[in-house]
């Protein structure tokens, strides 16, 4: 896994300027980021800076797989578990409804409305026996023999004031409906001990093509925090906190910690992005429509910690263009800076022939520092 440094750029602008853009003159909220001045980092320290953290999460990226289907292999539980939803990790589908099978399969549907799975299953003696509960819970023995449990309450209600489901379709289609927590608490216990937690909440947006309900789109807000503990290797991952909200600008923070390999890597967020967000015709997310961005992050080991900070005023997808008017990266007390356009004009396959690199007495592009540094090879097409 190469240029994972570079890569955090690439995800924070698109995190928060996906779709078409329009141009804008100043980037929301008043001050402008911190870093600015004389660049004072060299290439080579740059390079060998940034390398380390690619090191470190490449060795987490890769053994991480196998660390969560150890977790899931050990607990022999008798339902499937996605660990992703679980967890609330983006891209893992934790916007939308999180469907989970009642021990022997299947969920309960009436006509077109598929409702989330609710009972109590104590499947310790090897079959299962249900009770009636508002909640799903399931408990087991592990191949250790263990007495395990996973609860999902749907409500919230085992955290406080409880928050009605919704019922709300998915953008795709307008005729089937899906419960929803918009308030949802999980967890997983093995011997009592608590050792995967979920807390999310979320809003999501009306729909408009079916009266009185929801889309299970992109939320309108949406909060999260969880981790995922593993016997004999600690923590492995922990969302401290994962926000997204869309108002008079739309703003995402999060704060993710992950292990593996022996090592640990850690990324924090705060993007505000001026602009519209477009929805479809039922009131799905179509693109944001952003005229400016400001954002700050850090990204680190536990031998290094990045300070990265930018403004942008450009943004497109497909293909890939963002214009940075400013923005700098800090580490060790020195800085490198960059400004211009991040794309791929020339179609060779490295990002960066027009974004410049300012660094102690020296100027670069990104893509000739990715050849030189990190031996990035262009690709034929």
């Amino acid at each position: 896994m190469k240029h994972n440094f570079w890569l955090v750029l690439v995800m924070a602008a698109l995190l928060a300027g996906c779709g078409d853009s329009n141009v804008g003159q100043n980037p929301p909220g008043g001050n402008p980021p911190p870093g600015g001045g004389d660049a004072t980092a060299s290439p080579a320290e740059s390079a060998g800076a940034s390398k380390s953290f690619d090191e470190s999460a490449s060795k987490v990226m890769l053994s991480l797989p196998g660390e969560l289907a150890g977790f899931l292999r050990n607990l022999n539980a008798p339902v499937n578990i996605d660990l992703g939803r679980m967890l609330g990790l983006p891209g893992s589908g934790a916007a939308s409804a999180a469907l989970v099978d009642a021990p022997g399969g299947g969920v309960s549907v009436q006509a077109t409305e598929t409702r989330l799975t609710r009972g109590s299953w104590d499947c310790t003696s090897g079959s299962c026996v249900r009770t009636d509960s508002d909640d799903y819970l399931v408990r087991w023995r592990t191949t250790q023999g263990q007495t395990a449990e996973l609860l999902l309450d749907w409500n919230g209600s085992t955290s406080g004031t409880a928050s009605a489901t919704v019922l709300g379709h998915y953008s795709a289609s307008n005729e089937a409906l899906y419960e929803a927590p918009t308030k949802l608490i999980g967890y997983i216990k093995v011997n009592n001990v608590v050792v995967a937690s979920l807390n999310r909440s979320t809003v999501f947006p009306d729909s408009r093509c079916v009266t009185g309900r929801k889309v299970l789109d992109m939320p309108d807000q949406m909060k999260i925090a969880a981790f995922l503990d593993k016997a004999g290797a600690g923590r492995l991952i922990e969302v401290k906190n994962l926000e997204w909200n869309i108002g008079s600008n739309l703003t995402t923070r999060g704060d993710l910690v992950a292990r593996g390999g022996g090592e640990t890597v850690n990324l924090t967020w705060d993007v505000t992005t001026g602009g519209t967000v477009v929805r479809a015709r039922c009131g799905n997310f179509a693109s944001i429509l952003a005229t400016n961005m400001r954002a700050l992050a850090s990204l680190g080991n536990l031998k290094k910690t990045f300070a990265l900070s930018f403004e942008a005023t450009e943004f497109r997808r497909d293909p890939l263009h963002i214009a940075f008017s400013k923005g700098s990266v800090q580490f060790d007390g020195k800085t490198a800076e960059f400004k211009g356009v991040l794309d791929d004009a020339n179609r060779n396959c490295i990002l960066g022939e027009n974004l410049t690199l300012s660094f102690a007495g020296a100027q670069s592009n990104l893509e000739q520092y990715l050849i030189e540094h990190h031996a990035a090879k262009p690709c034929t097409r």
